[in-house]
């Protein structure tokens, strides 16, 4: 395997917010679901987090969902999670990062004819299974890259928080918050 694995600390992620209905929790993470086809990100089932702005009071995700308004924010809260310090990271930072995971971790189209014309993506069920390093970091610059990652953002594939998570605030419909 040829990845270049950092720790938290070493890469330097902070507070992490999650959006979410209930407390985040460890049995919330597990191995991702297995597709017919290959996506360049998880559907649905993977516990995702991106990088809290305390100035802002907010975070990327939140801001996309404030900005697209594609689904609502009732019954959901933002949670802030202070991440391991020693967990670790593959970093998607620029689109050969992207390439090398979904080289050592490929799913491909069932059709040849079509493999040949799609590069594959990262085979996320089997990436989960094997849990080579706690998280995927894609940063904002290849989110801007990579379809389907539109705001920067940290796939969990292990419970790799320390303290105490908080409740800061409820999500109203149009994903505005409501701060304790």
């Amino acid at each position: 395997m040829n990845l270049d694995i950092q720790t938290v600390a070493e890469f330097g992620l902070g507070i992490q917010a999650w959006a979410g209905e209930g407390k985040p929790e460890p049995s919330r993470l597990r191995q991702l679901s297995r597709t017919a086809r290959p996506y360049p990100k998880p559907q649905e089932d993977g516990f995702f987090t991106s990088s809290w702005d305390q100035t802002r009071r907010s975070s990327p995700w939140v801001l996309l969902m404030q900005g697209e308004q594609k689904r609502s924010g009732t019954g959901r809260q933002l949670w802030i999670l202070e991440p391991n310090p020693h967990a670790t990271l593959y970093v998607i930072d620029r689109e050969p990062d992207y390439k090398r995971l979904a080289r050592n971790y490929p799913q491909r189209w069932s059709q040849p004819s079509v493999s040949r014309s799609h590069p594959p993506a990262p085979d996320w069920h089997q990436l989960s299974g094997e849990i080579p390093f706690d998280g995927v970091h894609v940063t904002e610059r290849a989110s801007a890259l990579i379809r389907g990652w539109d705001v920067e953002s940290t796939l969990w594939l292990r419970w790799q928080f320390i303290g105490k998570s908080t409740c800061d605030a409820d999500i109203r419909d149009d994903w505005t918050l409501e701060y304790f």
